[in-house]
């Protein structure tokens, strides 16, 4: 890759006295994606190199909040969040097949009041 493609990447510490000079040693260890069958139609293929220093893996998964919410952001989020289990749940059912409404029926969706019509105003 070349200096311009790696700043875009995040690698913020080249030399940007020196333009043309690739940076020694520099490998790309992350894949960050998202992806559904409509934007990503194959799966992703992985090639091996024969680079086997410090390699690492990881997933991350998002639990909602659980805690007391008493502020109007709190109100915000679990709207929020209503939307997001109902999107992941979607986009599980269209990658696996399974079925929605078993993936539903395994999610906790939080008990959400409406929010009141007057506060759409301010």
């Amino acid at each position: 890759l070349n200096p311009e493609e790696l700043r875009k990447l995040g690698v913020f510490w080249l030399n940007s006295g020196r333009p043309n000079r690739r940076p020694n040693n520099v490998y790309i260890t992350r894949l960050h994606v998202r992806y559904t069958r409509d934007t990503f139609p194959e799966d992703l293929m992985f090639q091996e190199t024969s680079n086997r220093e410090l390699f690492q893996g990881r997933y991350i998964l998002r639990h909602p909040f659980t805690g007391k919410m008493s502020c109007s952001a709190g109100v915000d989020y679990q709207q929020s969040l209503n939307r997001r289990l109902k999107q992941e749940a979607q986009t599980l059912a269209e990658l696996t097949g399974w079925d929605i409404d078993e993936i539903r029926n395994k999610i906790d969706f939080p008990d959400v009041k409406p929010i009141p019509w007057w506060r759409h105003l301010w």
